[in-house]
C-alpha cells in the first residue's frame, strides 16, 4: 500500500475515548464493517488494519473483534480466528439470534406460550397444533419439549 493510500485509510476512523474503538467513518458494508477501496477493489477495513499492523491473514482465518463492534478498526480489538472460533465467541457472549429475532422464525413468543398451553391442556394433538400455527409437527414437538425456544416464555408452562 502506498503512503498516499495509507494516509487516506488512516483519515477514515474516529478514536472513541469512551470505548477505545476506532470507529470507521468511511463507507460501510450493510453488516456495518468498514469498506475501503483501492484501485477499484473493496476491502473490509478491519482486515486491512490487521494486515497493516501485523502480518497477512492466513488462509482460512477471519479477523474477529473483542469489542463486537463491526466498524471498529482498533488493532488492539482485533484477533485472528476460524469461523468456528467466531461462532463460539458469539455464543459465549450471548449474541446469537434467539426466538423472534431469528429471521426464519414462524412463531412469536406469544405463539409459543399458546402452543405449550394448548398441548399441556390436551385440547389438540401436536399435528393439529402444527396445522393451526402453520408449522411442522417436529417444530411443535421441539417447542413442547423445550428443545427450541428454551429461554422462552413466561416459564409457567
Amino acid at each position: 500500500m502506498t503512503t498516499k493510500i495509507m494516509a487516506r485509510f488512516r483519515k477514515q476512523f474516529y478514536k472513541s475515548p469512551k470505548t477505545g474503538c476506532w470507529i470507521w467513518t468511511g463507507t460501510r458494508y450493510k453488516e456495518g464493517y468498514g469498506k475501503f477501496s483501492i484501485s477499484g477493489h473493496s476491502y473490509r477495513s478491519h482486515r486491512l488494519m490487521w494486515e497493516l499492523e501485523n502480518d497477512p491473514i492466513p488462509d482460512g482465518l477471519n479477523v474477529l473483534h473483542t469489542c463486537d463492534n463491526p466498524p471498529c478498526v482498533n488493532p488492539e480489538h482485533l484477533f485472528l480466528g476460524t469461523q468456528t472460533d467466531n461462532i463460539a465467541d458469539m455464543k459465549n457472549k450471548g449474541r446469537q439470534a434467539k426466538g423472534e429475532k431469528i429471521a426464519q422464525s414462524k412463531v412469536t413468543q406469544e405463539d409459543v406460550d399458546d402452543i405449550r398451553r394448548i398441548y399441556s391442556e390436551g385440547y389438540l394433538s401436536q399435528k393439529d397444533i402444527a396445522d393451526v400455527f402453520g408449522i411442522s409437527n417436529s417444530q411443535v414437538s421441539n417447542i413442547v419439549r423445550r428443545i427450541s425456544w428454551q429461554e422462552c416464555c413466561n416459564g409457567s408452562i
